[in-house]
């Protein structure tokens, strides 16, 4: 059908200023399906605006990845490669930093989006 584009919010800006950062925190930790899931985060956020659904729940995944402390996951979508980078580097600070600033600015935009007549039954739960 058509494609609308919605107005980019803080969120879309985060993403696309820390595109490349997300893409490598993903692809050390999870290896190339987080890498894959990303861009394709990156590929739909644009012309996607509700927070509410499949975007929310990718951010939500993401975010979990990045938190994650060892690595595992009760999935097997390859959430393996946090082993390899070590503990007291300070890409391990800057994927931190880099988690809690995309879940601030995605439950600040989450939360708007409900105010405005989002449904809370519906999509990812904050």
């Amino acid at each position: 059908m058509f494609e609308i584009p919605t107005e980019p919010t803080r969120l879309h800006q985060f993403i696309e200023e820390h595109s490349i950062a997300l893409q490598h925190a993903a692809f050390s930790i999870g290896g190339r399906p987080w890498l894959r899931r990303v861009q394709q985060l990156l590929d739909v956020l644009p012309k996607e605006g509700s927070l509410l659904g499949h975007i929310g729940n990718e951010i939500t995944a993401l975010h979990e990845l990045l938190t994650s402390k060892n690595g595992t996951s009760n999935s097997s979508d390859g959430t393996r490669h946090i082993s390899s980078i070590d503990p007291k580097s300070s890409v391990v600070e800057e994927i931190s930093v880099l988690a809690d600033e995309l879940w601030q600015i995605f439950q600040a935009e989450h939360a708007t989006q409900l105010e405005r007549g989002g449904n809370a039954g519906e999509g990812v739960y904050v």
